[in-house]
Formats: structure tokens, C-alpha cells, sequence
């Protein structure tokens, strides 16, 4: 990874619609804040280009056949842990979108996104941040006010419950999708003890960065809070 949080970042991208691929990566190569490294027309084209050249985030559609965008975004947080990897779609239910976030992406977004916001979105992402577009919020917002939330994990209330209130307190922040510099404002902690929290609370919960404010999401939003 490039280490300037405001550097033009190597992105990588797949889609199996050869039309949107070549349109989408017309467009992403026109913005200044992206080099647009390479494209793949499937998952496990994905996975090799990604294993040959030097880039900095991942952009995935996630209904790509045979290997689709989640299994994807899987094998290459098993090969890069720390990956930045977005979720592409034009329509998903909050099922798959819960689901992508829980396996480990940074961000969801739909096709009909403005090139310009993605690269926006792209740069917020690779800076620690959980991201989504419009449709997603509003989707898993519907969601949630139907009262249809997936069940909490009593596992990981009770783990965050046993917090110490330092843990906490980044735990907090971390659903809120704040990076480390972030938290370091809000805590008045130095950023290097971010570092140190963050790989502690992700540790004591069991579970990834963005995870954390999926699961934590489903604790605070539970439909008797709407009623």
C-alpha cells in the first residue's frame, strides 16, 4: 500500500459485463486521483491480477459468476489481510450487503454511483473508513425499520460487553467507522495507541475492523428503537 493517505491510489477492478467494465473503467480512468492498474472479467481473474502487480484497493462486482464478488473478496483478504476491497453492484438485498461488510469490505456501492463519487468513496475507504453509497443506507435503513434485523450475536454483545472502558471507548468509534486519526481526535489518545486499541478490541471481539460496526449496527438498530 502507498502510505499518503492523499496519493493517487492503484486501483484494480472485475466485473463479468464486459460493456459496464470497459464504460466504468473509462470513467475511473479520468479521475486524477486514481491509476486505474488493471481489470478482470471475472473473480478468479481478479485473484491473479492481484497477485501480479502492485495496487491499493479492489473494486468487485458482487454477482460475478462461478467465483462471485464475496468469495473474491474472501480469497484476497486470506492472501492480504489488511486489503481495501469496495463491493459493486446494481442491486443487492441488505442480506448480501450485510454479508459482504461481515466478510470483510470496506464499502458498498451501486453501479448507478458517479465515477466521481467512487473515487471519492474509493479515497475515504483505503483511509480506514466503512463506506456506502446512498442506496445501501437507505436499504439497510428500510431494513432495520421493518423490523427484520438479523439476530444479534449474543457471542460477540456478551464480548463487548467485558470491554475495560478503554477498549470501549475505540470500540464506540469503530462503529462509527472512524479511522485511526479519527479516534485519536475524538480520544485524545495518541495515534500510535489507536493502533495499539484497534488490534486489541479486534481481537477481544473476535472480530474484523468492519464487522465490528455491522454487528455492532444490529445491537443499536433493533425495531423496538423505531416504534
Amino acid at each position: 500500500m502507498t502510505n499518503n493517505e492523499d496519493s493517487v491510489l492503484r486501483v484494480i477492478f472485475a466485473d463479468d459485463d464486459p460493456l459496464y467494465l470497459e464504460q466504468e473503467s473509462i470513467l475511473l480512468r479520468r479521475q486524477s486521483s486514481l491509476d486505474l492498474a488493471g481489470t478482470a472479467n471475472s473473480g478468479t481473474a481478479l485473484l491473479e491480477l492481484a497477485a501480479r502487480i502492485e495496487w491499493d484497493v479492489a473494486l468487485l462486482d458482487i454477482g460475478m459468476p462461478v467465483l462471485d464478488g464475496i468469495a473474491t473478496l474472501q480469497r484476497l483478504l486470506e492472501q492480504r489481510p489488511e486489503a481495501v476491497v469496495l463491493m459493486l453492484t446494481a442491486f443487492e438485498r441488505p442480506e448480501t450487503l450485510r454479508q459482504a461488510l461481515g466478510a470483510g469490505a470496506k464499502g458498498f456501492l451501486t453501479k448507478d454511483t458517479p465515477s466521481g463519487e467512487i473515487a471519492e468513496l474509493i479515497h475515504r475507504a483505503y483511509q480506514g473508513k466503512t463506506v456506502l453509497d446512498d442506496r445501501p443506507l437507505d436499504m439497510l435503513r428500510d431494513y432495520y425499520l421493518r423490523g427484520e434485523p438479523e439476530p444479534v450475536d449474543p457471542e460477540f454483545a456478551r464480548r463487548l460487553a467485558e470491554l475495560p472502558p478503554r477498549l470501549r471507548k475505540v470500540a464506540d468509534c469503530l462503529a462509527q467507522s472512524m479511522t485511526n486519526r479519527e479516534i485519536s481526535r475524538a480520544t485524545g489518545l495518541a495515534e500510535n495507541t489507536v493502533g495499539s486499541y484497534v488490534r486489541d478490541v479486534i481481537t477481544e471481539l473476535g472480530a474484523r475492523r468492519g464487522e465490528i460496526a455491522v454487528k455492532m449496527g444490529q445491537l443499536e438498530l433493533k425495531p423496538e428503537n423505531y416504534q
